[in-house]
C-alpha cells in the first residue's frame, strides 16, 4: 500500500515540476509568473521549445504569453497612442468632448 501511495506521490511531483505545465498556470496569476520567471522557468521553457518533444509548440505559445505580459508591464503594446487631440476645458466645439471628429 505504501509503494503505491510513495508512486503517486513521486508522479504527482514530476507533472508539478513540468515547466511546461507550471509556465501555463504561472500565466494565469500575476505573482506566480513572476515567481516562475524569477526561478528559471522561462529558461527551461526555452529549453523545452527548442526540441524535437511533441510539447515544443504548446511550450513556444506559452512563451509567446510570457513575452507579452512582459511587453504589457513594460507600457508597450499594451495601448495604442491616439492622435493627441487636445481637449479644452467645456469639451469640444457642438459638444464633442472625445476628441472625435467623426461624430
Amino acid at each position: 500500500m505504501s509503494d503505491r501511495h510513495d508512486a503517486k506521490r513521486a508522479l504527482s511531483r514530476l507533472v508539478r515540476d513540468d515547466p511546461l505545465d507550471r509556465g501555463q498556470r504561472a500565466l494565469a496569476d500575476l505573482d506566480r509568473a513572476a515567481t516562475f520567471r524569477e526561478s528559471g522557468g522561462l529558461r527551461r521553457l526555452r529549453a523545452l521549445a527548442a526540441t524535437d518533444d511533441e510539447r515544443a509548440d504548446r511550450a513556444a505559445r506559452v512563451l509567446d504569453a510570457f513575452d507579452r505580459l512582459a511587453a504589457a508591464a513594460r507600457g508597450r503594446d499594451q495601448f495604442r497612442r491616439g492622435r493627441d487631440t487636445p481637449i479644452r476645458d467645456g469639451g469640444q466645439a457642438g459638444g464633442n468632448d472625445t476628441g472625435d471628429t467623426h461624430r
